[in-house]
């Protein structure tokens, strides 16, 4: 049994001595790679009562990566009992990857998701959504009386009348068992609550809360109904006279994922917290690699190797722990560097701007100077059209008049022209800017606007053109080369190519120049800017630092060695060893 399986079956051991939480989980037969879990519905919530059934699909990675969860108590796909709980069963929470919130870290558990899930199960559902943390009471009220009908006829008596979703065969299965056993102690509350409710509310056209923008169900409350078929499975139960005193009303936000649900006790046995394996049981000496104390504290240094490798923490100085923050002691020996290896990586794994990336900052600099040139030739394309259209405008003129008119119809143009000109030379700043403070690892960036617009370009050329990091270094290495033969020679970049192999100067036609007349404004325009020292001179520096930075890439791939991480070592004043 590997230490995957060893760790799930850890995982079902802890949740079935946690009692008071009401929540179970069980394997498929001897298949741990889909697991069953059933929430209760908290007391004193709309959820109460509820049998809540949800599918764990167990990757291959766990717990490196945290199980694919899907929502099943949906009525075939057609019911939204939570904001985050999606009729087609997706669940939005912060450590599956669904939500905005802490991430998933190895200490993290499937007893740590069943008790996020619950946690929100709470009394106001409907503020849950982003957007209606202010509702009015009323709507808030609304929703409640919404999710009561539907738990108790699809996740009470869905179950009672036609069987358990989760497919028992044979022998009566875990969650049949703690569903059968905890509804009786809730029908009366049950009851209660859809007696009062009917005299309210039945008859009333029931209107979805959470489905926003989409056709809903045209279907009426039937309170009554509901408490009829629910007596018939508990008919020695008696309704209580007054409504039960509520408990303390829980919170509607996120368990956060930091283990808290572990038990602390010294006394408890000692295991890693990211296979959960004893010493004993891995052949391996646990260690206590930071600040964390209880249950948490120790782990083989394997996995926290491998934990870290695959948040993509290349540099071995931000190794850090997820829950203390303190710094990993690495204990390293010189590697090979990884030459291709490193050339063939998609680009967007560079602008992952939540984890560090070897040479993510050289690989910003030079999709900067992508969008710089895509900038230019837009820009320049529209300048020119808008040229082309004041000469046209003008060509019929004599020329008197048009001595008088070709600056103010040029103007649109010229102004464009000195913004573009503008923009190069702050993206030029830029560029020496990321390159001097994070060109090791992440990239240093300002503004939200240029992280969105960094990332939106490695997208669109990974999803056009499948670009690598190798096609990357191309596109700049030419558009580079382009600059410099037009600013030290003159001349177009394809002109240096195709000449020795044509044998003759390309010809590359203009397509402005039949309507143009001397000194006219384009020709004044550019020609000054691009002959002026401060252009050329900004020029020249924008093509530098593609240049440096494609070297450093180049040495990193090819020269530089790499430092591979062989243990890590306990933390200082805890070199003690389990």
């Amino acid at each position: 049994m590997d230490s995957g399986a060893r760790r799930l079956q850890r995982d079902l051991k802890q949740i079935q001595e946690d009692g008071a939480s009401k929540i179970f989980a069980t394997a498929r037969g001897d298949d741990l790679s889909v697991l069953d879990a059933l929430v209760l519905g908290p007391a004193d919530t709309p959820y109460d009562g509820a049998l809540l059934h949800f599918q764990l699909n167990i990757l291959p990675t766990y717990p490196m990566n945290p199980p694919e969860v899907r929502f099943l108590t949906t009525d075939s796909g057609t019911l939204r009992l939570h904001p985050q709980l999606y009729a087609d069963g997706k669940v939005c929470l912060s450590i599956l990857g669904t939500w905005h919130g802490p991430r998933w870290t190895p200490s993290s558990s499937i007893h740590t998701i069943l008790l996020s899930i619950q946690s929100l199960l709470c009394e106001d559902p409907l503020r849950c959504e982003p957007g209606m943390e202010t509702a009015t009471d009323e709507k808030v009220e609304l929703a409640n009386v919404f999710v009561v009908h539907e738990c108790v006829r699809v996740g009470i008596l869905g179950m009672l009348e036609n069987g358990p979703s989760w497919d028992d065969e044979g022998d009566e299965s875990i969650l049949t068992a703690a569903a059968r056993a905890y509804l009786p102690s809730r029908a009366g509350t049950l009851l209660w609550r859809l007696s009062n409710l009917a005299t309210r509310f039945d008859g009333q056209v029931m209107r979805e809360p959470f489905v926003f923008g989409a056709e809903t169900r045209s279907r009426r409350y039937d309170f009554s109904g509901l408490a009829r078929r629910l007596q018939v499975f508990f008919p020695t139960v008696s309704v209580p006279p007054q409504e039960p005193q509520k408990t303390q009303e829980p919170d509607c936000h996120e368990v956060a994922p930091e283990g808290s649900e572990l038990p602390r006790t010294e006394d408890a046995e000692l295991c890693c917290r990211i296979c959960h394996l004893t010493a004993e049981e891995s052949d391996s000496a646990l260690i206590e690699p930071c600040q964390c104390a209880g249950s948490i504290r120790c782990a083989h240094s394997s996995c926290l190797i491998d934990w870290l490798k695959h948040t993509g923490a290349i540099t071995q100085s931000e190794w850090r722990c997820d829950l203390c923050l303190a710094a990993f002691r690495v204990q390293s020996m010189p590697g090979k560097p990884p030459g291709r290896r490193l050339l063939h990586r998609s680009l967007l794994e560079f602008v992952d701007f939540q984890i560090s990336s070897e040479c993510s900052g050289l690989v910003t600099v030079l999709l900067t100077s992508i969008l710089q040139t895509l900038l230019m030739c837009v820009g320049s394309g529209v300048a020119n059209i808008l040229y082309l259209v004041a000469n046209i405008v003008l060509s019929p003129v004599v020329t008197a008049i048009y001595n008088i008119l070709k600056w103010p119809l040029a103007l649109p143009a010229i102004l464009l022209d000195f913004v573009l000109h503008s923009m190069y030379a702050i993206l030029v700043g830029v560029k020496v800017a990321m390159l001097i403070s994070g060109w090791k690892s992440r990239p240093t960036v300002w503004f939200d606007a240029q992280e969105q617009v960094l990332i939106w370009a490695a997208e669109m050329l990974t999803l056009f053109c499948n670009i690598r990091l190798t096609g990357l270094l191309a596109l700049v290495c030419y558009f580079t080369a382009d600059h410099l033969c037009r600013t030290c020679l003159g001349v177009n970049a394809l002109w240096v190519i195709e000449w020795p192999i044509l044998g003759r100067k390309p010809e590359i036609m203009s397509f402005t120049s039949f309507t143009m007349r001397a000194n006219c404004p384009a020709e004044l325009v550019r020609n000054a800017v691009s002959n002026s020292f401060i252009y050329q001179l900004i020029g020249l520096s924008s093509s530098l630092v593609n240049l440096i930075a494609i070297l450093l890439l180049i040495k990193a791939a090819f020269l530089d060695a790499r430092s591979v991480p062989v243990a890590i070592l306990p933390a200082e004043g805890k070199l003690k060893k389990h």
